[in-house]
């Protein structure tokens, strides 16, 4: 065993685990430095010196008057926000050379997007449309109700060719809020059979018939509410002329997004073509007969939701008209 120099020894398992190590990295971009001493750990970040600091998201517009105030100063909007990146592109970009037509998820991306004036137009017409139908009263919200939330969906409509048709604007009720029992009772809705539909067809083209598909424009809306009372709330987006401050709207006739509205709207459709001379099929619910004196049919009608299908004799053209 060879003599130790004076002064210098070997280190016990004391002194081995109070001996630092330090290691250098980078987490997030920022420049980590950690130091472990026993069983202490410490660790240092610094950052970059391009480190601008994380991104100022844009300061939301929480009430009515915020969003009716967008609307009335479009460009004021799209100067202080920038919600590109939460855009959807249509699948069929053809209608534009320079940048895809945009479907905003709400009123706020719609206002501040490229399109907002077609925008802006689309949420005008569909409210105006709601007025023209008498479907809601301004009131205020009586004690121990509650309002229903609502919202605005965009959706732009093409052709075949990928050119814009129309910029659609639909308000619709978040009708998970809604109560069973309370806001509603029965949801169940009977639409037609796809083989009543395919039976319906091939008949059509057997005899060379007259097929004509026709939807039924704000079909929801033309069902009465009857003597429940429901309130919503008006939706963010709302030009100001159509919303009063501390009101909800109390809902005269139904709108999209209602648990029972699809009930609703196919006693509203049975009722009518009943009065009107239309019967039943017993093979299906959905699908209603106009007959001739003899028997033989005039006109049949298949209704899926507010699409229907007409089947009518070329001689019948003028009743289907």
């Amino acid at each position: 065993m060879e003599p130790q120099q004076p002064g210098s020894h070997e280190p016990g398992p004391e002194e081995t685990s109070s001996q630092s190590k330090t290691r250098s990295g980078t987490v997030y971009g920022l420049s980590a430095c950690i130091t472990i001493k026993g069983d202490n750990v410490k660790a240092k970040f610094h950052r970059p010196h391009n480190y601008v600091g994380p991104r100022q998201r844009p300061q939301p517009l929480r009430t009515a008057t915020d969003f009716s105030n967008a609307t009335d100063n479009v460009a004021a909007a799209a100067a202080t926000t920038k919600p590109k990146k939460f855009f959807k592109p249509v699948h069929s970009t053809e209608h534009t050379k320079d940048r895809p037509i945009m479907e905003p998820r709400n009123a706020r991306e719609a206002l501040v997007s490229p399109q907002a004036a077609q925008w802006l137009e689309s949420i005008r017409a569909e409210v105006q449309g709601l007025v023209d139908k008498q479907t809601f009263l301004q009131s205020y919200l009586p004690k121990g109700a509650k309002a229903i939330p609502t919202r605005l969906v965009f959706k732009v409509k093409t052709d075949e060719h990928g050119n814009v048709k129309k910029y659609k604007c639909l308000l619709v009720v978040k009708g998970y809020h809604q109560r069973h029992g309370v806001d509603y009772d029965d949801s169940f809705a009977p639409v037609a059979h796809a083989t009543a539909i395919r039976v319906a067809l091939a008949l059509a083209t057997a005899k060379d018939w007259d097929i004509t598909h026709v939807d039924v424009t704000q079909a929801f809306l033309n069902t009465e509410m009857g003597e429940k009372e429901v309130y919503v709330e008006p939706p963010d987006g709302i030009p100001s002329e159509w919303v009063e401050k501390g009101k909800v709207w109390k809902l005269l006739k139904f709108l999209y997004g209602q648990a029972d509205a699809p009930r609703a709207w196919h006693q509203t459709l049975a009722k009518f073509l009943t009065e009107y001379g239309f019967a039943q099929a017993g093979f299906d619910g959905c699908t209603y007969i106009l007959r001739c004196d003899d028997g033989a049919p005039r006109l049949i009608l298949v209704a899926y939701v507010d699409d229907c299908i007409l089947i009518n004799p070329k001689e019948e053209r003028r009743l289907r008209d």
